[in-house]
């Protein structure tokens, strides 16, 4: 699939937002291997405490992103 995105407007005037927009890629990559070390250690991990679980779950819910689970 090829996208065309344009831009109009003040780049200096909408730089973070330009800066937003450019690595919205790295901020997915992110989020998805973050979610994914919280589900190993959740699934796979030993001896984690109540409240680490708690922490972990909170942290999972947290990070979640509709869309983002393919």
């Amino acid at each position: 699939m090829k996208m065309k995105v344009e831009f109009e407007g003040d780049y200096i005037e909408d730089d973070e937002l330009f800066k937003w927009i450019i690595h919205a890629g790295d901020l997915h990559s992110a989020v998805w291997e973050a979610r994914q070390e919280i589900r190993s250690r959740l699934k796979y991990g030993e001896g984690i405490s109540n409240e680490e679980e708690r922490l972990l779950e909170k942290l999972q819910e947290i990070l979640y992103v509709d869309g983002l689970d393919w």
